[in-house]
Parts: C-alpha cells; sequence; structure tokens
C-alpha cells in the first residue's frame, strides 16, 4: 500500500521577529508568538506537550499525560516529528528533526487570546499512511483567521512505534496518542478562548481513518462533537491493518525478540534501538502491496468490533455515538492518482508503460485479483465481476480512467457513501451530515510527476486549499475557492452546519437524494455520486460473496442487460448530440444569416449616410452659390456706390468751374 503521505511544499512559516504573548493552562505557563495573518492578529503556541515521552518503559504503552511544568513553557519552535523516515521532509520541510519524544500540539488562535472568546475548535490529524507526517507541517492559521475557529495540529507516534501489535502489546498506541491529545485540548483550550463543548476533529487520508475510528469507539463520547472525514473512513480497506499482527511477529523476529513470553518479548521490544526497530519496519512496509502493514487493530477497547460489525449494530454505543455526531465526509476526483504511484514501481515488472496509460491486463490479472485475495478471501466470482464491470470500454484511455475508478470507488467513494447511510438509518436519530467531492486540481503536483493524461484532483488536493500560506502556490483564480472550502469548514465546525451567508447553498445528505456538491472553480450540486457504480459494490458484491456462482451468473446476466442499455444509451445520447450539433450548426446558419443582414443594413446605413453626406455637400455647394452671389451683389452695391462717388465729382466739378 503506498504512503498516504503529503508532501506539501513549504506550508509552515518560521520566523523570529514575532511579537510574545503569554497564557497561563491548567498545566503552567505558556510563551508564544503573536503575528500578523491577512491584516488581523493571529496568536501561535508551538510545541506544547500533551503527554509524556514515549520512551524507554513507555515505548508500546498508552500514553501518560504529561503533568504540569513548573517555568514559563517556551512555545516558539516546532518539535521534532515522531520516528519515521526524513527522506519525506527532504525537499519540503526546515525542520527534519525526529524522535520518539514527539508527543507535541501546535495551537493558533485568530484575533485575541482570551477566555471569554469560546470560540469552536478544530483539531486536525495528519495522514500518511499511519507512518509518516506530523502537525506542524500544516499551517493553521489562515485557516484560523478566515473562519474565527481555533486550529490544533498533533503529533500521535507511527509506523511501528505507533502501531505494533502482538502478543500483550495490544497495539493502537497512536490512536491512544490522538485521544489524549484532544483531551488535552478539551481541559486546556479555554485558556486560549476555546470552546470545550464545540470541538471538531478533522482529518485527511490515515488522519480521516483516524478520525473515523475515534468516531466509533465510545470512549471518546463528550470529547468532541463534529468529525470532518476526508478521503478515508473506518469502512476503508485500509482503515483497520489485516496483517499488522503478521507484520509485527516478523519485525520483532528481525531484531531478534523471538522469547514469545510476554514481559520478555515486550521487555526485548522497548530495548531495541529505534533506528533497528524503524528498519524492521521499512522492510516489512516494502514488501507491502494494496495493504497497510502497520496500522491500527481490533483491541477490545478501543475498537471493540470490526467497524463494520459496530456501524451496523444501531443498538451499540458505538453506532449511537457515531449517530451522535455532525459529520462531513468526501473525497477527491483523483484518489486514483495513489493507485498511479503503485503502477510506477510495478509497470517494468508488469510490462507497460504507465506514460500511455494503463491496459485491461493490469485490471484483469493483478488489481481484480489483488483485491479479491486481500479483502474478499480469494473469491473469484469477486475478481471477474471486478474485472467485467470496469472493463466495458473499448477505447484505450476510457479503460484506463475505468481502472483508475475502480481504486478510487472500492478504496474511498464506496467507504464515504456507505459510512454516510449508516450515519443516517431508517427511524433512528443522528446529527447532520454533508457529502463533497473535491474536483480543483491541485497548484502543484503533490506525488510528483504523474502522467500527462491524469486529470482529476490528487489525493489530498483540498488539504492544500485549506491550510494556505504567503508560501503555497494559491493562484488569484484558485484564492475564492480557498476561501469558500475555509468557510464551509469553518462553519460547520462552529453549528454542524456548513452554510453561510455568501455562500453555494450546499445540501445536507439523505439515503433517498444522496446530495452532494462537486467543490471545484465553479461550484455545482449534484445527487447519488457515482450511481451505478457505488450499488455495484454496495448491493451486488455481498450477493454475489453469499450466492457464489448463482449470484455471478445473475451479476454477468445484469451488467450485460446494464452493458447493452448502457450502449443503448450512450447511443441515444451520441444521437441527441448530432441532434444538438445540427440545431448549433443551423443557430449559427441562423446566426450567419443575422449577420449578413445586419452587415446589409450596415451597408445600407453606410449609403444613406453617403447620401446624406452628398446632399450635405450639394446643401454646401448651394450655400457656396449664394455667397458668391452675396459676394456679387457686394460687388455690384460697390459699383453702384462708385458710380454714385464719380457723378457727386463730376458735378462738383461743374460747380467749382461756374
Amino acid at each position: 500500500m503506498v504512503l498516504f503521505w503529503l508532501s506539501i511544499s513549504l506550508l509552515t512559516v518560521f520566523s523570529s521577529a514575532y511579537d510574545t504573548v503569554t497564557v497561563r493552562t491548567n498545566q503552567g505557563e505558556v510563551l508564544g508568538l503573536r503575528r500578523m495573518v491577512l491584516g488581523k492578529d493571529l496568536y501561535e503556541f508551538r510545541k506544547i506537550p500533551y503527554a509524556r515521552p514515549p520512551v524507554g518503559n513507555l515505548r508500546f504503552e498508552k500514553p501518560q499525560p504529561y503533568g504540569a511544568w513548573e517555568s514559563i513553557l517556551d512555545a516558539r519552535m516546532f518539535g521534532p516529528a515522531c520516528f519515521q523516515n526524513k527522506d519525506y521532509f527532504r525537499k519540503t520541510l526546515m525542520n527534519k528533526n525526529i524522535s520518539e519524544d514527539c508527543l507535541f500540539l501546535n495551537i493558533y488562535v485568530p484575533s485575541s487570546v482570551s477566555t471569554d472568546n469560546n470560540k469552536s475548535v478544530i483539531v486536525w490529524i495528519h495522514g500518511g499512511s499511519y507512518a509518516s507526517g506530523k502537525g506542524s507541517i500544516y499551517d493553521g492559521s489562515r485557516l484560523a483567521v478566515t473562519g474565527d475557529v481555533i486550529i490544533v495540529t498533533i503529533n500521535y507516534r507511527l509506523n511501528i512505534f505507533g502501531f505494533l501489535s502482538l502478543n500483550d502489546l495490544p497495539g493502537n498506541y497512536g490512536l491512544w496518542d490522538q485521544i489524549m491529545a484532544i483531551q488535552w485540548v478539551k481541559d486546556n483550550i479555554p485558556s486560549f478562548g476555546g470552546n470545550s463543548k464545540s470541538i471538531t476533529i478533522s482529518g485527511e487520508s490515515a488522519g480521516g481513518f483516524s478520525v473515523a475510528l475515534l468516531s466509533i469507539a465510545p470512549i471518546n463520547k463528550g470529547l468532541f462533537q463534529r468529525a470532518i472525514i476526508q478521503s478515508g473512513t473506518a469502512l476503508s480497506a485500509y482503515a483497520v491493518g489485516k496483517f499488522t499482527k503478521i507484520a509485527s511477529f516478523e519485525a520483532a523476529s528481525y531484531v531478534n525478540c523471538t522469547d514469545n513470553q510476554d514481559n520478555v518479548l515486550a521487555q526485548c521490544l522497548k530495548e531495541v534501538p529505534a533506528h533497528a526497530l524503524y528498519t524492521a519496519f521499512r522492510l516489512r512496509q516494502s514488501r507491502t502491496y494494496l495493504q497497510i502493514g502497520f496500522a491500527p487493530v481490533v483491541d477490545g477497547e478501543l475498537l471493540l468490533d470490526e467497524p463494520l460489525n459496530l456501524m451496523t449494530n444501531y443498538s451499540s454505543d458505538a453506532s449511537m455515538f457515531f449517530r451522535s455526531l455532525d459529520v462531513l465526509i468526501g473525497t477527491v476526483s483523483g484518489e486514483s492518482s495513489l493507485l498511479i504511484l503503485i503502477l510506477k514501481r510495478l509497470e517494468t515488472r508488469l510490462g507497460f508503460n504507465l506514460t500511455d496509460g494503463i491496459p485491461k491486463h493490469i485490471l484483469t490479472n493483478n488489481i481484480a485479483p489483488e483485491i479479491s485475495k486481500i479483502f474478499f478471501n480469494n473469491s473469484l466470482h469477486v475478481s471477474a465481476a471486478i474485472s467485467r464491470r470496469y472493463s466495458q470500454s473499448r477505447d484505450y484511455m476510457e479503460q484506463t480512467n475505468e481502472i483508475l475508478n475502480v481504486y478510487s470507488d472500492f478504496s474511498f467513494d464506496v467507504p464515504s457513501l456507505q459510512s454516510l447511510q449508516l450515519h443516517s438509518p431508517d427511524g433512528q436519530d443522528h446529527g447532520s451530515q454533508f457529502h463533497y467531492v473535491f474536483s480543483r486540481e491541485s497548484p502543484y503536483p503533490l506525488f510528483g510527476e504523474l502522467p500527462a493524461w491524469f486529470n482529476r484532483s490528487e489525493h489530498g488536493a483540498e488539504v492544500i486549499f485549506m491550510f494556505t500560506n504567503e508560501l503555497t502556490n494559491i493562484t488569484e483564480e484558485n484564492k475564492p475557492l480557498s476561501k469558500i472550502l475555509m468557510k464551509y469548514w469553518t462553519n460547520f465546525a462552529k453549528s454542524g452546519n456548513v452554510n453561510g451567508p455568501d455562500l453555494p447553498h450546499w445540501k445536507e445528505f439523505d439515503k433517498e437524494k444522496g446530495h452532494f456538491i462537486n467543490l471545484d472553480t465553479n461550484i455545482t450540486s449534484g445527487q447519488h455520486l457515482h450511481g451505478n457504480r457505488m450499488n455495484f459494490w454496495l448491493d451486488d458484491i455481498p450477493i454475489l460473496l453469499q450466492d457464489g456462482t448463482s449470484a455471478a451468473l445473475n451479476i454477468d446476466y445484469k451488467y450485460s442487460r446494464e452493458r447493452e442499455r448502457e450502449r443503448e444509451r450512450e447511443r441515444e445520447r451520441e444521437r441527441e448530440r448530432e441532434r444538438e450539433r445540427e440545431r448549433e450548426r443551423e443557430r449559427e446558419r441562423e446566426r450567419e444569416r443575422e449577420r449578413e443582414r445586419e452587415r446589409e443594413r450596415e451597408r445600407e446605413r453606410e449609403r444613406e449616410r453617403e447620401r446624406e453626406r452628398e446632399r450635405e455637400r450639394e446643401r454646401e455647394r448651394e450655400r457656396e452659390r449664394e455667397r458668391e452671389r452675396e459676394r456679387e451683389r457686394e460687388r455690384e452695391r460697390e459699383r453702384e456706390r462708385e458710380r454714385e462717388r464719380e457723378r457727386e465729382r463730376e458735378i462738383f466739378m461743374i460747380i467749382s468751374f461756374s
């Protein structure tokens, strides 16, 4: 299983030129930073310890409360990440420190730090395939200021340190860390101006898995009120580890901890150097394909049963707790970018060129059998049904997109839809629920170079639009969507309702109409996202698993008819497109005729203007002739006056001589 790690470039701003602020908490005083964000004050507190360092005898144990500190806690610098591969940070993070002593959280407070504020709180749980990542990657400052909420980001134990499960080491330490961090927030956030009764937990990918698992653990009742589950629910095939105990046994053997006596084995593993343990994890993890080696497990305490069993037992405490929460659940359009990363490693061995697309035989010989083997008890009927359902196109690129759909449907979209449906069973009370798909492409590659034909939103793309700052590449074109997304998320955190002034209306999900919103530059609404494909997994596959061959024949018949109906619908759509093209051609001809008529009218107007100009010229010539006649009359008058003067002179002469 490819790591769900998002290599988010330079998401955290570092500076030493900030003012400071001090807050008194239940544990002691905390010294933080004040800086300006979007023209407003933002207060930031980093590297606050919420649990004792999980080292030595506390390794592979539940976290222990940190307790109080006597002097002022300096919270101006970020703490180290939990133990993991630093190579993931090589190009993206300025702080590359890793340590087992890593259980810290970071707080972003907008406007002012006052116990009178009573602001809602979002606790962000990072993704990374339960294997990598850290809270400080995600700069919560703009999200906090835009939505006027407090943002908290956390670290938790990862990979073998967070999820080894063997004998009397039950596992789930990373989840217990998350719970303790949320408990710390609930106990202390009023000191920062937060409302301890309005806490939303939010996460993406493995962070989404974590949020979803915490939401079906009754032990968390009262700890938080809402859940935002992005690209990963408790029903995902990767949320709970199917092979964690096997991976743990193999890792223990690698570091020579082979004594099967519980106390001896546990003590041995606690004494192994961290680097050796991590090497054992890397060797085991490198052999996985569509699976996660170290992940949460059903332990009977935190996770009481398999998530599907808990969520379908409506009388269980787990189901009732889940239904009491407000939930916002969704995916991105290109979750299958993760599949491309897997296939990049395999294309040479499997004999194809990913640049050209994904051939059908990769589905029928590799992907479908692997899904069936790991998740459906190696059912040949399921493998064949998947292959048939997603290989109906004869066009190579359309077939490529269908193969991508297999992965995104099975891993993300179906679990999201099913979780929403189980959140609102008929006749049962439940909190608000909203469904989305995010379709805007990432402003920069999250997983390196993808094939040119991949034009979907990458896994994790929406996170870039949530956690922005001056170092992220959010273009002017993308800024409106980023602001809308932040407003939706923070509105939900405040009230359980995403809607607000100047936002496109988002209808609440219900099973009958299946409302969802498509978050893109042009935001649209829809019903029943990928309806027929979802029905295949939620309706047909369960029947196939129950009835075997007869169901397979029925499904074959059903989908042969469905394929024929779809081909007929496609032919009708093509006919309609042709009719529309003809109507468009006719409209174009009419527009051309209208343009010709307009040109003729313009020519006539021009001729009329020319005639008018000619008339004006004639009038001007007539005026000129009139002026000439007037000048002639004036000359005649002048001659008459001259004659008159001549007569006067003659008379004068006669008089003079007489």
